[in-house]
């Protein structure tokens, strides 16, 4: 099982801390392995992920970094298949104050996130566009 979290590294006060959003009582419910990226509650802090972390942390900063756990304010994932999304949301709600995901909103959060990733595709396009139309402009005169 593939799965998503956020973290967040703080240069400043030289910390990294994480946001698990996987619901414990909907993976002993569903009977789901509880993989190396999972920390939630009884579950096991990310090791693979916060071991690679340090490791580049050290190398590039002289030391590792103090591991806060799991502390970024998430939602709440309760099935298998939206931890992408609540991952987006976590970063989204952290830099942005977007409101948290919740599961009687889903279909909205997914539709609302699928109209950003558009939007922001089509405004690239538009650049992109503009940009050779430009160049190719120049290099006529």
């Amino acid at each position: 099982m593939k799965h998503w979290i956020a973290v967040e590294v703080n240069f400043k006060e030289r910390t990294v801390s994480y946001g698990e959003h996987l619901d414990l009582y909907f993976m002993k419910l569903a009977n789901v392995a509880q993989g190396d990226s999972l920390s939630h509650e009884e579950m096991p802090r990310p090791r693979a992920v916060m071991k690679k972390l340090q490791w580049w942390l050290q190398k590039r900063f002289e030391k590792p970094f103090r591991e806060l756990g799991d502390q970024l304010v998430h939602g709440k994932q309760e099935n298998g298949t939206e931890c992408g999304i609540l991952t987006a949301n976590t970063i989204a709600h952290m830099v942005f104050q977007d409101p948290l995901w919740v599961v009687h909103r889903e279909e909205v959060e997914r539709v609302q996130w699928f109209n950003r990733l558009v939007q922001v595709h089509i405004d690239k396009v538009r650049i992109h566009g503009a940009m050779i139309y430009y160049v190719k402009r120049i290099n006529s005169n």
